[in-house]
């Protein structure tokens, strides 16, 4: 049997490289590959980085679908379906559109795929593939081991992607995290985490948390985990990490050398639900 996995591009334009600083390595899909039987053949084609061939044999496409990608996403997949081969659709923007996304799939997963993916594999084996898989409330974060050889001969970007917690505890009612973990957040072991990055040979990380911050105690579990690695990584939070000096020497110490916050609402009832200190100690002016 042979699996085709596809990351899609937003789009593209003929003639034109894509978009650099976006050419990070997809490590949603080295994580299904992870999940695959060992006699399982996996081919995969990043379509930000290379053409995808539509002729080739392949049993089944495995599409992983954001928003931003999700029309580049149908339009492979018509490709492929009208060959006769069928199109299975997980991802963010199939979670939270499932009937708009089934439209254009045979199968969908919605939530985690790790919960459902044996049985996947399974119905596909046995000719009796399902329209609907799903996986959510059934995530258990351990033994994850992305298979990184899916990226052997692309030049990605010089840095490694590594996840440690799934979700956010904040209800921000604007954010798509929220509607997709219903303000809760998921940890793998920190211990797998180091262990994981130490795996890789790499010194430069990107913790892919959506809020690395938003359990500030299990956020200290990783410090201490990652400190003794000295390696340099990058991660995500919310603004009230600048309230925590304790947590924030904590993550200097670990190598952390910078972290992408989000102003996605300037709305004080917003702040003052979801951080754990006052919008007006950070921004005197709200």
């Amino acid at each position: 049997m042979k699996v085709t996995l596809i990351y899609p591009a937003v789009g593209r334009n003929e003639g034109k490289p894509y978009v650099r600083a976006w050419q990070m390595q997809p490590l949603s899909m080295a994580v299904l590959a992870s999940l695959m039987p060992a006699d399982v053949e996996v081919a995969f084609f990043d379509d930000r980085m290379e053409p995808i061939d539509y002729d080739a044999p392949t049993d089944i496409v495995v599409l992983s679908v954001e928003t931003f990608t999700a029309l580049r996403a149908y339009r492979i997949a018509r490709r492929f379906r009208e060959r006769g081969i069928p199109v299975v659709m997980g991802g963010y923007h199939v979670t939270l559109l499932p009937e708009e996304a089934a439209d254009e799939a045979d199968a969908i997963v919605v939530g985690d795929a790790e919960p459902v993916w044996k049985q996947l594999i399974a119905d596909v084996l046995d000719g009796n593939l399902q329209a609907r898989y799903d996986g959510r409330g059934k995530r258990v974060l351990r033994d994850i081991r992305p298979r990184r050889s899916l990226f052997a001969d692309r030049p990605y970007q010089n840095i490694t992607l590594v996840e440690y917690a799934r979700g956010c505890n904040f209800t921000c009612d604007f954010c798509s995290i929220t509607a997709f973990h219903h303000a809760a957040q998921s940890h793998r072991p920190a211990r797998d985490v180091a262990e994981e990055m130490e795996e890789t040979g790499s010194c430069r990380f990107f913790v892919v948390d959506d809020n690395v911050v938003s359990q500030p105690a299990k956020a200290r579990e990783l410090c201490r985990e990652l400190t003794p690695l000295r390696i340099n990584w990058v991660g995500q939070a919310s603004i009230q990490i600048a309230s925590d000096d304790e947590l924030l020497a904590m993550l200097a110490e670990s190598g952390c050398r910078g972290l992408l916050i989000g102003m996605e609402s300037i709305n004080a009832a917003n702040c003052l639900r979801n951080w754990l200190v006052p919008c007006s100690s950070l921004f005197p002016s709200l």
